[in-house]
């Protein structure tokens, strides 16, 4: 897949990732694209509600791709070794909960997950949510499997590249 979308709400800032074969598109709000996207307050500014692209062949692009396509599906899908699993009765509907830890790294903190999935029709995904001994917590919402995704990119006025930022 070569094209997706996400937005991402962490309190206060919000961002959207936008995916298309040629580009890859950020854009939010200024604590958002400090927060999220690791911009600089001045970079923040600078873009304004203006979208950031990145060219495909970039890291970023690849970055950006990864997250937002079905490959990042995969990344929410425990290791088989050390998962407990149950079943659950979430608003009347029947759920398997698969639950798992991942061990501190030098980089990382250790990290609690919860994956819920549908137990009644396609087994599919629905819910990630991650905690570490941080405190931070994470919230993935896999929804609307199955449904075309169009995603266009902004318009050229409405951009600015990367690297215009860089400088």
């Amino acid at each position: 897949m070569t094209k997706g979308m996400e937005t991402i709400a962490l309190g206060a800032a919000t961002a959207t990732i936008k995916v298309t074969p040629s580009y890859s598109y950020i854009s939010g709000s200024s604590s958002g694209l400090a927060t999220i996207f690791g911009l600089s307050a001045a970079q923040a500014k600078k873009v304004g509600k203006r979208w950031v692209s990145f060219k495909a062949g970039t890291s970023q692009y690849s970055d950006f791709k990864s997250g937002v396509t079905m490959s990042s599906v995969d990344s929410v899908l425990p290791e088989a070794k050390g998962t407990k699993t149950s079943m659950a009765d979430v608003k009347g509907t029947k759920v398997y909960v698969l639950t798992w830890t991942l061990a501190a790294t030098s980089s990382t903190p250790k990290t609690s997950n919860t994956l819920t999935i549908s137990a009644v029709g396609a087994a599919l995904p629905i819910k990630e949510t991650a905690s570490d001994a941080a405190g931070d917590h994470e919230t993935l919402v896999l929804s609307k499997w199955g449904e075309h995704v169009s995603v266009s990119a902004p318009p050229a006025a409405s951009t600015i590249s990367y690297s215009q930022l860089a400088g």
